[in-house]
């Protein structure tokens, strides 16, 4: 009573090259089968690499055909002419997934220079491939004239039939013989005929459910790549891999106030928004600042007490005076108190992404100025704090150096011991808790010991 989902699917998958689309039903003639027996022999594995790949484009491209009323047949033409490698160019002048020749392209409004070539562009190429084939189809009638038209001009194709004085093509195949700009149409009905009954040739079924993989933005002109990866924490491989049609890693230029349309990976369209006041060369700072109010750690007084007397942020507060540990807190410390102060200016800062630029080398200039200033002032105070360190440091050791001179004179000076068998230099050493060269010395300078000599060992 109910069909499945996955059953429904693979009958839409199917209903695309079944149904009535305004393409005669494949051709079966001896071309045709040569193509049909290559593409299931020699070309299997880029076959079945073509077909996943045009299950990936398939939502762009079946959008535009619709539009533009092609029949979605025509889906399978990029196999022929590239096998969905986008970013083909052979050594003709054709280039891109619909091998789209420069003068074509630039006719129908793409925009191809040292910047760019939108050939690459997998929406716009669609899009002139298609008012390219409707063109044709309006002048040649025949679809199967259309598919050699495609591949050898419509110029060459009338002659061809002008000379030969037929209309059809498998008459001016009779005719004139078969030429290799006529590969495209025993190619193109090949191909249809696997794509009717792929399980028949043992390819899987085509799944054309899968979505939109990328999204639209408009970004400003010469804009880096780099930038707007590190804006969106992408890499620069991962936004060319969806835009082939930059040639650099650089939006090219254009007019004043024209931006220019890059893709972007799906669901990083609000991220981008989020994050679009990044892309401008200067940004708005605001500043906070603090008036440094001094007070003195109070006998009972602690970091939590001080910070409730006087409303304050603890951690600001520990953060401001460089305290790591709040129970390390004497009584008499000087303390600096942070006051948040309401925001009076805002300032213009320069993009810190666009670091090529003449005005952020001032800005950096300034601000190192700014900080060279103000570490001569840290350094005068942290030395006045130091010598007051260093003398209290003085006191201590000096004091430790008397009372260990002391003890030292409670212990003996000179130790006497007579070598018995079996002693070593070293084992005296641990022994008698000296060091070896002092052994040594004892010993007349030689490591060998004698028997019964009493050796002289001073500690000090």
């Amino acid at each position: 009573m109910f069909t499945s989902l996955s059953n429904i699917n693979a009958q839409q998958n199917q209903n695309v090259f079944n149904r009535n689309n305004g393409i005669n039903k494949p051709v079966n003639n001896r071309y045709v089968k040569l193509f049909v027996k290559y593409y299931t022999t020699i070309g299997r594995k880029y076959l079945k690499k073509a077909f996943s790949e045009m299950e990936k484009y398939f939502p762009v491209i079946s959008k535009i055909f619709t539009e533009q009323k092609i029949p979605l047949p025509f889906i399978l033409l990029p196999i022929i002419t590239c096998y969905y490698k986008r970013q083909v160019s052979y050594s003709t002048d054709a280039a891109g997934l619909w091998q789209l020749s420069s003068t074509d392209a630039r006719r129908y409004g793409l925009m191809i220079n040292k910047y760019v070539d939108e050939r690459f562009d997998i929406v716009k190429s669609t899009w002139v491939a298609a008012r390219l084939i409707k063109s044709l189809k309006a002048s040649l009638k025949h679809y199967d004239l259309v598919l050699a038209a495609y591949n050898g001009t419509e110029t060459y194709i009338r002659k061809k039939l002008d000379e030969s004085n037929v209309n059809s093509f498998w008459k001016l195949v009779d005719k004139t013989g078969f030429d290799n700009t006529f590969e495209y149409v025993p190619k193109f009905h090949a191909l249809l005929t696997i794509a009717k009954n792929p399980k028949k040739y043992g390819f899987k079924g085509f799944d054309f459910t899968k979505k939109v993989y990328f999204e639209s933005v408009h970004v400003k002109p010469k804009l880096k790549l780099e930038i707007l990866a590190k804006i969106l924490n992408l890499t620069v491989f991962e936004i060319k891999s969806l835009n082939y049609q930059l040639k650099g890693e650089i939006t090219p230029p254009l007019g004043r106030n024209k931006f220019y349309l890059i893709r972007l990976p799906k669901d990083f369209t609000t991220i981008f928004k989020q994050k679009k006041y990044l892309l401008k060369p200067y940004l708005i700072e605001t500043r906070i600042y603090y008036v440094r109010n001094r007070i003195r750690v109070r006998r009972g007084d602690n970091l939590g007490r001080i910070a409730a007397r006087y409303r304050v942020s603890l951690r600001a507060l520990m953060r401001l005076n460089g305290i790591r540990n709040p129970r390390m807190l004497r009584v008499g410390r000087v303390l600096y108190l942070p006051r948040k102060s309401r925001i009076i200016k805002k300032y213009r800062v320069p993009n810190p992404l666009f670091k090529d630029t003449k005005i952020y080398k001032k800005y950096l200039a300034r601000l190192k100025a700014e900080r060279r200033r103000f570490m001569i002032r840290e350094r005068i105070r942290k030395r006045r704090e130091a010598r007051i360190r260093r003398r209290r440091h003085v006191r201590a050791v000096r004091r430790k150096r008397f009372l260990r001179k002391m003890r030292r004179l409670r212990k003996k000076r000179v130790i006497f011991y007579k070598i018995k068998p079996g002693d070593t230099v070293s084992g005296l050493a641990s022994k008698l808790r000296v060091s070896a060269r002092r052994i040594i010395k004892a010993n007349r300078g030689t490591t060998k010991l004698i028997i019964g000599r009493v050796l002289r060992i001073s500690r000090y």
